[in-house]
């Protein structure tokens, strides 16, 4: 029970930062959300700050094993980038217009806690190092090397334009700005 309890404090909460941010919930909305007291979280998470750290760790693992899956496949590089991308996509946007957990977080950088802000670059970094990575180690079709970017800098404009697309997305209610991103991929 105590697990299947934890689980849900951790998935409701990442539901409410992807929807809301940081200072868009408290313990109060998730308690009535799960049908707990609000002890109950305390419980496990005595403080805001340790329940974002874990939020984040947990989004992190389920992420790993998203990029894990990609990166088993026998795509090509630009295909395994396209399904990042709607990987992304369809845990955020196509799932009630959320934004990206890190993303929504980024942008309230100036209220967090260093904790929160070193746990948020970590899990940047993991993905900007999947991308480089994923370009490094997949066979590539297409144009000569000597016409790409570096995987250094395609992965951080990658990076960038996803973030940016979830907001203007949101903002627009429109993912149209999902084919843009395929296209900047598509043209690596």
């Amino acid at each position: 029970m105590k697990q299947n309890t934890h689980l849900k404090i951790l998935k409701e909460a990442e539901h409410c930062l992807q929807l809301r941010g940081y200072n868009g919930f408290s313990y109060k909305d998730l308690a009535n959300a799960i049908g707990i007291k609000t002890s109950s979280i305390h419980y496990y998470y005595p403080t805001k700050v340790e329940l974002v750290v874990a939020v984040i760790a947990f989004y992190m693992d389920q992420f790993t094993a998203e990029l894990a899956r990609i990166s088993h496949s026998k795509k090509s590089t630009t295909d395994k980038l396209l399904d990042f991308i709607d990987t992304i996509f369809a845990k955020t946007f196509s799932n009630k217009r959320k934004m990206c957990l890190g993303g929504i977080l980024a942008a309230e950088m100036s209220d967090l806690d260093p904790k929160v802000q070193t746990k948020l670059q970590e899990f940047f970094t993991k993905i900007e190092s999947w991308i480089v990575s994923t370009i490094k180690d997949t066979p590539r079709q297409g144009s000569p090397a000597k016409n790409r970017k570096a995987p250094e800098t395609f992965a951080r404009q990658l990076i960038v334009q996803i973030e940016g697309a979830l907001i203007l997305a949101r903002l627009f209610n429109n993912n149209h700005y999902l084919s843009t991103i395929k296209s900047f991929v598509s043209t690596y």
